[in-house]
């Protein structure tokens, strides 16, 4: 699994700028409901962190439960931040 980790605008030049990344295959994320990262939002409703975006794929790959452990880590960290932040959840 190769994943561009950037801007939803910069994975996708990566992914068509560079030439071995531009002959790989693709797989879409299918879509979940809302992502579990929420410390930074996306413009797009389908916008999901790296990470997220990981988990779901490796899901579809291999195994379901895959997803449900990143999204607990997300939660968690999540979490943590906002507590650090003085914001806690």
């Amino acid at each position: 699994l190769v994943v561009p980790d950037g801007s939803w605008r910069q994975a996708n030049r990566m992914a068509h700028r560079d030439p071995v990344l531009s002959r790989l295959p693709r797989l879409a994320v299918p879509p979940g409901g809302p992502p579990t990262w929420t410390l930074r939002s996306s413009e797009r409703a389908e916008g999901l962190c790296t990470l997220e975006a990981i988990g779901r794929a490796l899901a579809e790959l291999d195994h379901p439960d895959i997803r449900l452990a990143v999204e607990r880590v997300l939660r968690a960290q999540t979490r943590a931040t906002l507590r650090a932040r003085g914001r806690a959840p």
